[in-house]
C-alpha cells in the first residue's frame, strides 16, 4: 500500500485466491476495494501494473517484494 500505483491487480496462484486476503486487510484498514482489480484466472495484467500474487513464478516481471506465499511485482 506504500506504493502510489493504482489499481493493484490481484492474481490467484498456487496458494489459492490472493484477492481474499487483500480484500480482508483492505477492509480492516478502511481502504476502498476499488483500489484493487481481481484478475480472472489465466489473465495477464497490463504492462506496468503492480500485481499482488500468490503465484510464485511470474514471468516477464520485476519482483518488488516477497513475503510468505505472496509476491508483489511490476508487470513488464
Amino acid at each position: 500500500m506504500a506504493r502510489p500505483e493504482r489499481p493493484i491487480y490481484l492474481e490467484n496462484g498456487q496458494w489459492g485466491p490472493a484477492y481474499m486476503d487483500a480484500y480482508w486487510y483492505a477492509t480492516v484498514e478502511g481502504r476502498p476495494l476499488s483500489e484493487f482489480v481481481r484478475l480472472p484466472d489465466g489473465a495477464k495484467p497490463p504492462s506496468g501494473a503492480i500485481v499482488l500474487s500468490s503465484n510464485s513464478d511470474c514471468q516477464n516481471c520485476e519482483v518488488i517484494k516477497k513475503y510468505l506465499q505472496y509476491e508483489l511485482y511490476k508487470a513488464k
